[in-house]
Parts: structure tokens; C-alpha cells; sequence
């Protein structure tokens, strides 16, 4: 780098697999703990800094977490976790409030909730992946808590009172999914994903979306679906940060195993709800759209 100062760090940060990037390293894997103390500037809300557009564009086509609570913290957090070998330890001095957002709790408190992972057998084809996926995500809370999971066809209402469902499975597949569907904020239309008035369309098109249970409105719903059982496999590789809804393919593989979404990954798209359970309208700005294609 030109300059060591931290704002650079950051704000200019090199490109993967140049040679330049950090020549105060050779580390190919990367290191084993990324240590900092990045300045907190915000640049939305209350308290927002001044931001020139070529550098608030620049911020949005590099870092996927510029899309949400825009500020220069979170930018180092996302640069931080791209740093690190698989397994290593990320610190740095931010505000509380980076885990406190509500932007974020919807899922986040999904996970501080007693749960019951619900797998779709409706097609035996697809049970076996359907498993797999709810195992896997029942190891993603990262606590030595043994989730129970159960198949559509024997959950109860003692099973399922008190608890959070998290359902698992494509639209045809899940017994429960199908039951619930057209009461839902996102559903599946064939093989088309409708959120609000936004359609999505393509293969391997997958979901997962945090709101309340239509039937049982104090019980919170994490629904983790797709169009197929790749985009069920594909919903591992999000990222362990996420909104009350996102929208992915296959290019949110480069995701897999990281705090945010990276530079190089990509999700369709990704958002909140409105106080009556609906999808808020994407926000138009171009300069917080990442287009297919950037870097």
C-alpha cells in the first residue's frame, strides 16, 4: 500500500491476488487473528459525515456491507474478515450498536430462541438434502445445544408450542411451507420467487426469511427454501450476518464461512420488513446497487 494509515486500509484496499496487496506479507491463507481500532463514521442518520458521490460509489461497487447501515466501521469489519485464514480471530474496538441494530435482529433473535427444525418429506427425493441443509443450520448458532429436528409429517403442537419453527425444504416439498405459503411475505410462484411486487427468476434461486408464524402470531418463522435442492445447499454459503430477508443464487458461494458478504459474493436481494410483516421497498439509490459483474 501507498499509505499504512488506517482509513486506507480500507477505503483503498488492493485487489485479491495482487502481488502488492501486502507486501508486509507472503501469508497465501492468510493470518491468524486480524487485530484493529477503525474510526467510527457514519454516513447515514443523525450523525451522518459528508460523503462525495465518486467515493460513496466506490464504497458501494467494493463492499457488500455498504448496502445496509452505511458507515466506514463496517466497512473494516467486512475487510477485516477477508484477511483471515479459515478459523481465524477477528477484533476490533466498534460500537455496540453494530450488534444491537435492529436491521439485523430479526434472524439474530431467531437464534436466542428455543427451536425446532422442521424438515420437508413431501418428496422423498428431496428429504435427504432437506435433512442435511436443517442439520447444518442448527449448527449455526454456534452453541453445544442439541436442536431437535423433525420431519413435516410428525410435528405437533407440543412439539411446536414455545419454540420457534425453522422450516426447511422447497415449496413442494414441505408439507408445512405449502400450508403456509400464500400467507407469507415471500413465496414461491412456480418457480419464480415474488417479494412484495418484485419477482425474481432463474435456477437454483433460493431464500431465507425471519417473520412470524401466520397462524400463531408470538411465534417467530425462519424459513429457509428455494426453487431446488442446489439453492437449498446454497443457503450454507450466507453469511453468518444477514437481514430479515435474502434473496441468492449461486454467486453467494464466495460467502460461505464469513461474518458479511465479501467482496465477492453476490445475493439478489436482501431486506427488512414493515411493521405489518411486508418486504420495504428496495432502495432505488444506484449507488447502493451492486450490478453483476463488479468487484
Amino acid at each position: 500500500m501507498s499509505c499504512s494509515c488506517a482509513r486506507c486500509a480500507a477505503t483503498n484496499p488492493p485487489r485479491r491476488g495482487d502481488p502488492r496487496a501486502l507486501p508486509w506479507t507472503h501469508l497465501a491463507q492468510g493470518f491468524d487473528a486480524v487485530v484493529g481500532n477503525p474510526p467510527w463514521v457514519s454516513y447515514a442518520g443523525r450523525a451522518a459525515q459528508p460523503l462525495d458521490r465518486p467515493r460513496r460509489a466506490w464504497y458501494a461497487r467494493h463492499y457488500a456491507s455498504f448496502r445496509g447501515y452505511r458507515n466506514l466501521q463496517g466497512l473494516f469489519v467486512e475487510r477485516a474478515t477477508t484477511l483471515g485464514r479459515p478459523g481465524a480471530r477477528v477484533a476490533l474496538v466498534l460500537p455496540s450498536s453494530m450488534a444491537e441494530l435492529d436491521g439485523y435482529a430479526p434472524v439474530r433473535e431467531v437464534f436466542d430462541t428455543p427451536m425446532v427444525f422442521v424438515v420437508g418429506t413431501a418428496d422423498p427425493a428431496q428429504t435427504r438434502v432437506n435433512e442435511r441443509v436443517a442439520r447444518a443450520w442448527a449448527r449455526r448458532a454456534g452453541v453445544p445445544l442439541a436442536y431437535p429436528v423433525v420431519t413435516d409429517d410428525a410435528l405437533t403442537d407440543a412439539m411446536a408450542d414455545g419454540r420457534t419453527l425453522v422450516l426447511v425444504g422447497t415449496p413442494q416439498s414441505h408439507r408445512v411451507l405449502a400450508r403456509l405459503a400464500d400467507r407469507l411475505p415471500l413465496r414461491f410462484d412456480g418457480a419464480d420467487l415474488l417479494v412484495g411486487a418484485q419477482r425474481h427468476t432463474g435456477a437454483d434461486l433460493g431464500a431465507v426469511f425471519a417473520t412470524h408464524h401466520p397462524d400463531h402470531p408470538e411465534r417467530a418463522l425462519l424459513v429457509i427454501t428455494g426453487n431446488s435442492p442446489a439453492a437449498l445447499y446454497r443457503s450454507l454459503s450466507l453469511p453468518d450476518l444477514i437481514p430479515a430477508y435474502t434473496v441468492f443464487d449461486g454467486r453467494v458461494a464466495p460467502a460461505r464461512g464469513r461474518v458479511l458478504l465479501g467482496g465477492l459474493a453476490r445475493v439478489r436481494a436482501a431486506g427488512f420488513f414493515d411493521a405489518e410483516g411486508r418486504p420495504l421497498p428496495n432502495d432505488a439509490d444506484p449507488v447502493q446497487t451492486l450490478t453483476e459483474g463488479d468487484d
